[in-house]
């Protein structure tokens, strides 16, 4: 019995169509740095600002695909380190590891 082939699922990044025009990224980060713990608090209003019922709000949700990552540096910040993670780099310096 022969099996057929499973369908991939759309990959992410590649853009998000709309009729017939892509929506562009925004990408947001917040603590990059574990001390930078104001960021978890901007990135909490962005949140909140981005899923209301504001018109401007809803105005970006139509005209942009938002890519968010609420805390890029979690080991650093749960094991309390100031600018590193648990490897002793700087996420802000070495991006594509993430």
């Amino acid at each position: 019995m022969k099996r057929e082939p499973e369908k991939s699922m759309p990959r992410y990044g590649h853009g998000f169509t709309v009729g017939t025009s892509c929506r562009p990224y925004q990408v947001i980060t917040a603590r990059v740095h574990p001390g930078e713990s104001n960021g978890s608090w901007v990135m909490k209003g962005t949140l909140e600002f981005l899923v209301s019922r504001d018109p401007v709000a809803k105005l970006l949700r139509e005209n942009f695909v938002f890519k968010i990552i609420p805390m890029l540096n979690p080991d650093g910040v749960i094991n309390g380190k100031y600018v590193t993670c648990l490897v002793s780099f700087d996420p802000q310096l070495h991006l594509s590891y993430y």
